[in-house]
């Protein structure tokens, strides 16, 4: 199976730890109007600390970032490079081969980010340009130049339109140009920008090859030495020539580094090194986008075989379906200015009619002519008849109905559905009072749409958008009255607008992109194909449709907001659902598939039971509260070099003028008040604690002071009680097929009658004072679930705790009561601050157990870090502990809730002799050595 990797690597990375120059930015703001979400945030970051490693700690090597993956458990053989001969004899003009073939590691400095539609994919694109530049004005990256590919015109547009609305109001400006006019760029053929400006090409990723004829360029002839940065967005669309091209970027980036933006996946490769994963599954389970049902109903009969009566039938479920959500809108609005006016699309393979009659008809016109029976009245007394099966049917299969992702199950209005007349299809779907005719509206200025209205009514209810629809009027539309409009050339682009009339839009695979509202609820798909293009189309399709909003500016379904809404349950869920119709079984299965993988590869979301018993006890977490600017003999001291502090004196003295410090060094002093508290840092060297040798340039020292005199140390401010601080045991990631997650649950819910259960790897315990049940717990690292207890320590650390318990005579008996926790390093708030002397930062110590002690009054937090820590990093944990729960050398006594609480830590490591005395007593080998400090306290 293959699994996400980079992105844990990147959470095995803790962002504040990096150093300043490397985490010192604005990551929200993108313009004057617009900010990042939290999840684009984070993708950034994710990035950023992905570069750390590349660039920094690996120093560009590979072959070191291949180990990594490794080591997180990725098959190398994913980065190789297949021997197709033209191919692999261009390639090796580029790369040196070692026993004959390419080393995977030439494919590895890359990273995905696998964002669904409609989640901000060129807001993040562009902020990670400016990211770069501002890496490499402080040279924490190479300079290289900036490359962006996507596949079509009106995308390279769209991201100008973002560069341009970043641009005009941040320091950094972007100027854009095509890469062919890299030669004129690069030899000064054009007016130099600012200072603050980056010059980034574009180009279709289409038009990349190895010749150069037309609008193709031929790669090599750009390739710059391999010193690009490239930036993809959806430029693994195209034809049979991508795969080869993908290749080329590879070139193209051998020396800088690849970001690929997609929605769509499939690549082993793109998988692995998804540095962020905020694909369609993420998207909703988060609640981004409406939640998708895939219907049970089959549009199969869309062929030529299938009686008339069979296709009426899927044609009215599917406007029963939009009748009764439009209902459901029109009740929410009574409430108040919520939600979106239903929209159903409808996709089809072909629309035009072919000059030979013996293909039959297209796709579209078998759907359309099912309507317009229904619009007219013609057959109304079976539509009458097929109405109350149409509605039984959608009542049994829809109601408490499972989505594809997610835990949710779909809620409707059953007494709202089942009392849907003939006349309200009518109403709600064909904007008419009474049966009647269709007749056409065409704009003479616009041949890619077609409109439709009821002549019994003034709005339109339909609208076709293909390429051109000249052939179709020609063709099938000459015997229908068609009228000319001229005051709106073209509704759909104002269809996103709430006083749209259109509830149906009808069209092929060329206008699913391009198209950006929140309306879809029904999506159908009629004969489009099971193949990989379909399977992308259907979920770039999807993904178009589940965006949502539900108030003016909110994004998200409403359980995820704060405001609450005074709106019946039902009919939120209706509004907040897309439901999918696809045309035959396998069509079903295929886009079935297709979203399942999707949720395989990023893995299902198991939640744990909190342990009953934790109801019953005052299991208390320190919390904190930042301290503000504080004053500079408060700082901890700064670690530097001798000679950087002096090289840095003497560049300040050179320069004289702090007016001129201000404008170079504008990134780090935002104010006159930074700039004096820096240089009074600087005039007292009791400030600095003198240690290693390698110096420091004074642009890079600049930034770190500046940062250094600027954080905001944690004091302690109280305890409260556990609430979601500790919050893993909900989100545990798994990566198995269904079956497998059956067994695997089925395991975890009957633990509790034996103690103790196994499945693969992963041992089971049910131990009755663990906060929640069951704890999970791995001897090494295991790749299938995420958020457990998987290394050596811990394990054994569980394993001697579960044989301790056993013993009659064991010393928690002693105690009134105790429960204890285990705490993710990621997902978790638990924590004790602490400095960090060699990035000059302050972090998060989350050790990786809690306990919680109580006998009488007496109360006791012990925090268990059973993990080998390095000698350098134990010291400033330890000292970060004693300055917050210890005075005197002696541990500190709080007073809350009745109790006097008393906070321990306690590490484990092989060899206490290696350490220094002072921090002797903060290590055990044992259980009853941690109890005993407590009982004889």
């Amino acid at each position: 199976m293959v699994r996400i990797v980079l992105q844990e690597i990147a959470n095995s990375i803790d962002f504040n730890s990096l150093p300043p120059e490397w985490s010192s930015f604005d990551l929200r703001k993108f313009s004057r109007n617009k900010v990042l979400y939290d999840y684009q945030e984070e993708a950034l970051k994710n990035a950023m600390k992905v570069l750390w490693l590349y660039f920094e700690k690996f120093n560009e090597n590979k072959k070191k970032l291949l180990n990594e993956y490794e080591a997180f458990g990725a098959n190398p053989g994913v980065f190789s490079i297949k021997k197709s001969k033209k191919l692999f004899n261009v390639l090796t003009e580029y790369y040196e081969l070692k026993n004959g073939e390419i080393p995977p590691e030439n494919r590895i400095n890359r990273m995905c980010f696998w964002m669904a539609t409609g989640s901000g994919k060129t807001v993040l694109l562009v902020k990670l340009i400016e990211t770069l530049t501002l890496l490499m004005r402080r040279r924490c990256i190479p300079e290289k130049d900036i490359l962006i590919l996507t596949h079509r015109e009106d995308l390279i547009e769209q991201i100008k339109n973002h560069m341009d609305e970043f641009s005009q109001d941040n320091e950094t400006k972007i100027r854009y140009w095509s890469l062919k006019e890299y030669d004129k760029v690069k030899r000064g053929g054009v007016l130099p920008g600012g200072s603050d400006t980056v010059d980034v090409f574009m180009y279709r990723a289409d038009l990349f090859s190895d010749e150069e004829k037309e609008n193709l360029v031929d790669f090599r002839n750009y390739e710059n030495g391999g010193n690009w940065y490239v930036l993809l967005d959806e430029a693994h669309k195209g034809d049979k020539e991508e795969s080869k091209r993908q290749f080329y970027y590879h070139v193209m980036s051998r020396k800088g580094f690849l970001f690929n933006y997609s929605a769509t996946f499939t690549d082993p490769i793109d998988i692995y090194t998804t540095v962020y994963n905020f694909n369609l599954e993420q998207f909703i389970t988060r609640g981004y986008g409406k939640n998708i049902y895939l219907s049970s109903e089959s549009l199969g009969v869309f062929k030529d075989e299938f009686p008339s009566k069979e296709k009426q039938k899927v044609v009215l479920k599917s406007l029963v379906l939009q009748t009764y959500l439009k209902k459901v809108f029109r009740e929410i609005r009574r409430h108040g200015d919520y939600y979106h006016k239903p929209l159903m699309v409808v996709f089809v393979n072909t629309v035009n009619p072919r000059d030979d009659d013996s293909f039959g008809e297209p796709d579209l016109l078998r759907f359309f002519e099912e309507v317009e029976k229904i619009s007219s009245g013609r057959e109304k007394e079976q539509t009458e008849k097929l109405l109350q099966i149409v509605k039984n049917e959608l009542v049994s299969e829809l109601d408490g109905g499972r989505y594809i992702f997610g835990d949710e199950r779909l809620q409707i209005n059953k007494e709202l559905l089942g009392s849907i007349t003939y006349e309200d299809v009518l109403e709600e779907v064909f904007n008419a009072s009474g049966c009647g005719q269709i007749e056409v509206i065409v704009s003479p200025s616009n041949r890619k749409e077609v409109a439709f209205k009821m002549k019994t009514s003034d709005r339109p209810f339909a609208l076709i958008k293909i390429g051109d629809v000249t052939k179709l009027l020609r063709k099938k539309f000459g015997s229908y009255e068609i009228v000319e409009k001229w005051e709106n050339e073209s509704y759909f682009k104002v269809i996103h607008e709430d006083d749209s009339d259109i509830n149906i839009v009808m069209g092929s695979r060329a206008f699913y992109e391009g198209w950006d509202l929140n309306r879809p609820n029904v999506v159908l798909f009629i004969n489009i194909g099971v193949g990989e293009n379909a399977r992308k189309f259907a979920l770039q399709a999807i993904g178009r449709g589940v965006r949502i909003e539900p108030i003016k500016g909110e994004r998200r379904r409403a359980s995820y907001l704060r405001k609450p809404f005074n709106l019946d349950k039902r009919q939120i869920s209706s509004i907040e659902t897309l439901f999918v119709f696809g045309t035959r079984v396998e069509v079903l299965k295929e886009i079935m598939n297709t979203l399942k993988r999707e949720k395989l590869e990023s893995g299902e979301t198991i939640s744990l039971n909190r342990n009953p018993r934790s109801e019953e006890r005052t299991l208390l977490v320190p919390v904190y509260r930042r301290l503000g600017t504080v004053k500079l003999d408060e700082l901890p001291k700064f670690e530097v070099d001798e000679k950087s502090l002096k090289l840095l004196k003497e560049y300040l003295s050179w320069l004289e003028d702090d007016r001129i410090l201000l404008m170079l060094h504008s990134d780090s002093f935002n104010d006159l008040a930074t700039l004096q508290r820096f240089k009074d840092f600087l005039n007292n060297e009791a400030h600095f604690e003198f240690s290693g040798d390698l110096a420091v340039q004074p642009e890079f020292l600049i930034p770190r002071i500046v940062s250094h005199i600027s954080i905001q140390p944690e004091k302690l401010s109280d305890f409260k009680k556990l609430e979601e601080e500790i919050a893993h045991f909900r989100k545990i990631k798994v990566y198995l097929d269904r079956e497998e997650i059956r067994v695997f649950r089925e395991k975890l819910g009957k633990v509790r009658f034996s103690e103790k259960d196994s499945f693969k790897d992963v041992e089971i315990y049910h131990i009755a004072e663990h906060y929640y049940l069951p704890l999970l717990s791995a001897r090494n690292r295991v790749e299938w679930i995420k958020h457990i207890i998987k290394t050596e320590n811990e394990y054994k650390f569980v394993s001697d705790l579960v044989a301790y318990l056993r013993k009659e005579d064991n010393l928690f008996r002693k105690f009134d009561w105790w429960m204890f926790s285990k705490i993710d390093e990621h997902l978790d708030d638990v924590y004790i601050p602490y400095y960090h002397k060699k990035t000059n930062t302050f972090r998060r110590f989350k050790p990786d157990f809690i306990f919680w002690l109580c006998k009488g009054d007496k109360y006791y937090i012990i925090f268990v870090d059973p993990k080998g820590v390095s000698h350098t990093d134990y010291e400033y944990k330890v000292d970060g502990y004693k300055k917050i729960f210890m005075e005197n050398n002696k541990i500190r006594e709080f007073k809350q809730d009745g109790f006097k609480i008393k906070v321990h830590l306690f590490l484990y490591t092989e060899d206490v002799q290696k350490l220094p005395e002072g921090y002797r007593r903060f290590w055990f080998d044992d259980i009853e050595q941690v109890l005993k400090v407590c009982l004889d306290d």
